[in-house]
């Protein structure tokens, strides 16, 4: 029930009819000016935007000018998050904000202790999140003002929601992530696996250079009886090794695999960005629905995938992170270490043995 509440209380904020004249038209207008920025960088800080908004009591919106790289300009000129998810607010609040930003194209961006209540239209970039976690202290206060407090309420707890609520998938990706499923056959029970190599492989990051045999192993002690294994990987050696398993059935998407860093195969035209995201999200939303998760907390997709999955389900997936640790350093992160523990410990999904 309180999730439930929750949802409700944050689209009806979301949602507000600005062609109504008692409606305080005040926004938060955020873009991450990291144009590089993978999804579960970029989601993150996107995640902490909307609860600053929150906090700020603002409306919250992707700017409408964005400059991802993940998005292909002739497709989606906006380049920002609508190019993929569902838009975080009414069409008429979007097109208003929009024109705004259009007249005020030059104003500056602010950071959090710099923005009058009264401004109208407030800009956000990645440095204005560094003031948010000072000065609304990573909106916990927020949380605690907003949230009625019960059994679910953490800041984990938090994170999974508005993650659930800003990668609701639009039309073309969810149609294209349902045919990727029934073309590969996708099924339950079923262990999702992220074995990032890439280039953090390349420059010697701890953990980036497991084989699959590590996270196999995992699996055989995580899910004993599972027999299904989905595949995340940038790297073909991870995919050729699955033969060295028989009596496994391995579920993974069909994309050229070139192991190295995706921002840099984008910009040199060897990975087409729409596509590439595209396949990101067809993975993304099956690791969600998997019984049992396996990957590094090092990398920002794991710790999107099980924040995700415990927004979505309103549980925590099983899962293995092979000896890494949550940090509450991690760059603009709400969900802090004591939390995702608690949380881990009370709400796990249950799964039968």
């Amino acid at each position: 029930k309180a999730t439930d509440n929750f949802m409700a209380w944050l689209c009806q904020r979301q949602l507000l009819n600005w062609e109504d004249a008692s409606v305080q038209r005040r926004a938060l207008v955020f873009t991450d000016d990291e144009a590089t920025a993978g999804l579960g960088a970029r989601m993150m800080r996107v995640m902490c935007a909307v609860w600053g908004a929150v906090a700020h009591h603002r409306v919250f919106i992707s700017h409408p000018h964005g400059s991802w790289l993940y998005t292909s300009t002739k497709a989606c000129p906006s380049k920002n998050n609508q190019c993929y998810f569902q838009s975080y607010t009414t069409q008429t609040t979007a097109n208003i904000i929009s024109e705004a930003v259009a007249a005020e194209i030059d104003a500056p961006v602010l950071l959090v202790d710099e923005v009058p209540e009264s401004t109208a239209l407030a800009q956000w970039n990645r440095t204005s999140l560094k003031g948010f976690y000072k000065y609304d202290n990573r909106g916990h206060d927020a949380l605690k003002q907003y949230v009625p407090k019960s059994d679910m309420r953490s800041s984990c707890w938090l994170c999974g929601q508005l993650l659930f609520f800003l990668m609701q998938p639009n039309l073309e990706v969810s149609e294209k992530t349902f045919e990727q499923r029934r073309e590969l056959g996708y099924k339950h029970p079923i262990v999702a696996m992220h074995v990032r190599h890439g280039d953090r492989a390349e420059r010697g990051q701890a953990g980036a250079l497991h084989g699959l045999e590590k996270y196999m192993a995992e699996a055989k002690r995580l899910a004993p009886n599972v027999k299904t294994i989905m595949i995340m990987t940038e790297d073909q050696a991870v995919i050729d090794d699955t033969a060295d398993f028989p009596g496994y059935d391995f579920v993974y998407t069909k994309v050229p695999r070139l192991n190295t860093g995706i921002a840099e195969a984008i910009m040199d035209g060897r990975i087409e960005p729409q596509g590439e995201i595209h396949n990101a999200l067809f993975n993304l939303y099956m690791a969600v629905d998997a019984d049992y998760f396996i990957g590094m907390l090092g990398s920002s997709w794991a710790r999107m995938t099980l924040l995700l999955s415990y927004g979505k389900y309103n549980c925590m997936q099983p899962h293995s992170v092979l000896s890494t640790r949550w940090q509450s350093k991690w760059e603009f992160g709400m969900c802090t270490g004591d939390d995702f523990y608690s949380d881990v410990k009370r709400h796990t999904c249950e799964r039968p043995n």
